[in-house]
């Protein structure tokens, strides 16, 4: 029925904190860290670990956080009835928070085996494209250091040089697309480029958010996002 995150969004959109502390302090001029010890920076909460006895801070901070929701509910929901904005409030944002909630829960399942398999697909693909950029570029150099590749292609190769800054020759996506007809390494640098992405995000990258559990992976959703204006 009520969440303060999100009325704290919709009574100022702009903003990019929305906890508890900071409503607290804003709407109630209430200083929460005042009133509870500090402890160490916790660990994203686990929704399939949740067996262990709470800490005195936690119960502390279970009592205080429950005052501050009673209170900003009353101070808030006056508010946002105010601006007009009740009925966002009531049927668009609550129910959208059920519904990511929800979608966190469940989460997406993923094949661990099936993406391993796939990661050493990639780096294999990976390995041979590295032989190929070594064999044209007639030596071999990191191919992920931008110096060493300028240095390759701008200087070794002679390549037409499309765009130069402080720190050497670009060799950004765009300055590669303008050369692909110039020297067959170009397609072999990007398509390196592609494979080690694709690698680094979709494999090492997603391995770690499966859950032991559930096989699974359950994204964080933000529903308060803060809002950017353009400006005509």
């Amino acid at each position: 029925m009520y969440d303060t995150e999100i009325a704290g969004y919709i009574l100022d959109s702009t903003k990019n904190k929305y906890d508890i502390e900071t409503l607290a302090l804003r709407y109630l001029n209430l200083e929460v860290s005042r009133f509870i010890k500090k402890e160490e920076k916790q660990e994203q909460l686990d929704l399939f670990n949740m067996t262990e006895e709470k800490s005195s801070f936690d119960k502390e901070k279970s009592i205080l956080y429950a005052y501050c929701i009673n209170k900003l509910y009353q101070v808030t929901m006056k508010l946002i009835e105010e601006q007009g904005e009740l009925e966002l409030f009531n049927t668009i944002e609550m129910p959208t928070s059920r519904v990511l909630a929800k979608m966190q829960y469940n989460g997406i399942y993923v094949d661990k085996e099936e993406l391993v398999e796939y990661g050493r697909k990639i780096k294999s693909e990976i390995e041979e494209k590295v032989q190929k950029i070594y064999n044209l570029c007639g030596q071999e150099f990191n191919i992920n250091s931008p110096k060493q590749l300028g240095k390759v292609l701008f200087e070794d190769l002679q390549l037409p040089v499309q765009k130069k800054k402080k720190s050497g020759y670009s060799t950004d996506v765009d300055v590669l697309e303008k050369l692909r007809e110039e020297h067959p390494v170009i397609n072999e640098v990007l398509d390196y480029r592609q494979l080690m992405k694709l690698n680094s995000t979709y494999v090492e990258g997603m391995m770690p958010y499966i859950n032991n559990e559930t096989n699974r992976i359950h994204s964080f959703f933000h529903q308060t996002v803060t809002a950017t204006r353009k400006n005509k």
